[in-house]
């Protein structure tokens, strides 16, 4: 059953990670000197730079499932898949882009996913 919902979490969070990138690169070709929408009309730059925003939105929607299952996996140490503990990792950064939801979600992440065995040491 965990390794079902820990497929299910990388899949919702590469899902994010996809339509981040996408999202970016599609602001960038907005701006772009020879794009079509950077011909003077105001009216399908902002539609254009909208459409961008709105897939990074509903990208991280989506990602927040899959984060929010990445959780209910990594707080229970023992049975946990080892490949989704390194995966975890790489969603962690990815969600630290997108601010200040992202950055919150990718530093516990980067939290959870300690090894069994470690502890904090109080000095």
């Amino acid at each position: 059953m965990i390794s079902v919902v820990s497929l299910v979490s990388a899949a919702l969070q590469l899902f994010y990670v996809t339509n981040l990138f996408v999202g970016l690169y599609s602001v960038m070709l907005v701006f772009r000197d020879d794009s079509l929408v950077s011909g003077g009309d105001p009216k399908m730059l902002d539609g254009a730079i909208s459409q961008s925003l709105m897939t990074i939105v509903i990208g991280a929607v989506v990602g927040l499932v899959g984060a929010a299952l990445a959780w209910y996996i990594l707080r229970d140490k023992k049975s946990r898949p080892d490949w989704f503990v390194s995966a975890s990792r790489t969603f962690a950064f990815a969600w630290m882009m997108f601010i200040p939801i992202g950055t919150t979600v990718g530093f516990f992440m980067l939290r959870w996913r300690k090894p069994a065995g470690e502890t904090q040491e109080v000095t």
